[in-house]
């Protein structure tokens, strides 16, 4: 098995406090305020997103198919 099909169908992990699952478009706006501030993007590197459109394409992108990413929600403290 490759990487990139153990990353295809990831699951959704979960706990009394956390979900772990893969990123969806209703995650658009939350993933673009941490992909549009200057100092997130630093630590990875690259430009920030510069626009809703961008980051939407981005979810998109990893819901593709080939690769995908995984969100974290915290359900309580």
């Amino acid at each position: 098995m490759t990487l990139e099909q153990i990353f295809i169908h990831l699951p959704t992990l979960s706990t009394p406090r956390l979900v772990i699952r893969p990123l969806e478009m209703k995650d658009v706006e939350t993933m673009h305020e941490i992909r549009s501030d200057p100092e997130v993007r630093k630590m990875y590197g690259v430009n920030p997103s510069k626009s809703l459109e961008q980051t939407r394409e981005w979810v998109k992108k990893d819901n593709s198919g080939k690769l995908q990413k995984w969100g974290v929600n915290l359900l309580r403290l």
